[in-house]
């Protein structure tokens, strides 16, 4: 029987109480019975009092009403499980915007990001295309392709000529940390001419082999690249190289510009017995010519 009375919850003992008011009982008898029934762990005689008053007025639910006061402060962790979910949404959102969205004090939302979360903020680089699913695909493709064809041909990497084009500027104008200079406290540092609205550039072509950029050539001003001059820039340059390297059939790599798959390109290509390896789209980091000049401008 003692594990049975201490089973009886406050809301049955409400309940209880209820009923007696059902039933007319006194306030006095219902708490004896209350008392005798569940024994020191029954409720007090002013709850007694409170509870029974309530039912009379016309109060029917057993549960707690609702208290006005300070509302509860979220806990450490789930602040830091709030702030994870917005970061898995959008990860690029400042704490200003964090600590408003969630009500979180800003010092608290650095601190978590900081000190619990482990998380520095750090600014993007831009990319040069998003890759959709099959694109992904194809560039693992073409990389495990190229692997397999080269694991059989281990010499042969001495054979490869990466090649590429690009805008460049006749002059980098000077950034604004660089133009600081020592002079006297008196005296004024030297004026630093402001850059051209549009800066005059050059047209370069580059080829990089196992050794390094094996040849390169400029064009002049407002000369784009086309197939025939594309063409006549491999007709020159990839005898020569192949005679100073001693290689008897070269492995050209390239991207899928129009003129570097335009037909006369193609024709020259095969013309020579020269080979061509697959490139993935927009996959600069599988040419050497792409990749270097991609981490030198961001």
């Amino acid at each position: 029987m003692g594990e049975l009375k201490k089973s009886v919850s406050v809301q049955e003992q409400r309940a209880f109480l209820k009923i007696c008011t059902l039933l007319n009982y006194s306030i006095g008898l219902s708490g004896n019975l209350l008392q005798k029934a569940v024994g020191k762990n029954a409720l007090k005689k002013s709850a007694v009092i409170n509870w029974m008053k309530s039912f009379k007025e016309g109060r029917t639910n057993t549960e707690d009403a609702l208290r006005l006061g300070r509302p509860r402060s979220p806990s450490k962790q789930e602040r830091q499980e709030r702030i994870q979910e917005v970061l898995r949404c959008f990860s690029r959102v400042s704490i200003n915007n964090i600590s408003a969205q969630l009500n979180i004090p800003f010092a608290s939302v650095e601190r978590i990001l900081r000190d619990d979360l482990c998380l520095v903020s750090k600014l993007g680089e831009y990319g040069p295309h998003s890759l959709s699913p099959s694109q992904k695909e194809k560039r693992v493709d073409i990389a495990h392709m190229n692997l397999s064809w080269l694991s059989h041909r281990k010499d042969d990497l001495r054979r490869f000529i990466c090649l590429d084009e690009s805008w460049f500027e006749f002059f980098t104008p000077l950034q604004r940390h660089q133009a600081r200079s020592w002079v006297g406290s008196g005296t004024s540092a030297e004026p630093i001419p402001r850059a051209e609205l549009h800066e005059r550039k050059v047209l370069l072509i580059v080829g990089i082999d196992v050794h390094g950029v094996a040849f390169w050539k400029t064009y002049k001003e407002n000369i784009t690249m086309t197939a025939e001059r594309y063409k006549s820039f491999l007709e020159e340059y990839i005898p020569k190289w192949a005679i100073h390297r001693n290689i008897k059939a070269s492995v050209l790599l390239h991207d899928n510009a129009r003129h570097h798959k335009a037909y006369v390109v193609q024709e020259l290509i095969e013309d020579r017995s020269w080979i061509e390896l697959p490139h993935p789209p927009y996959s600069p980091n599988m040419n050497p010519c792409d990749f270097n000049r991609f981490v030198f401008r961001h």
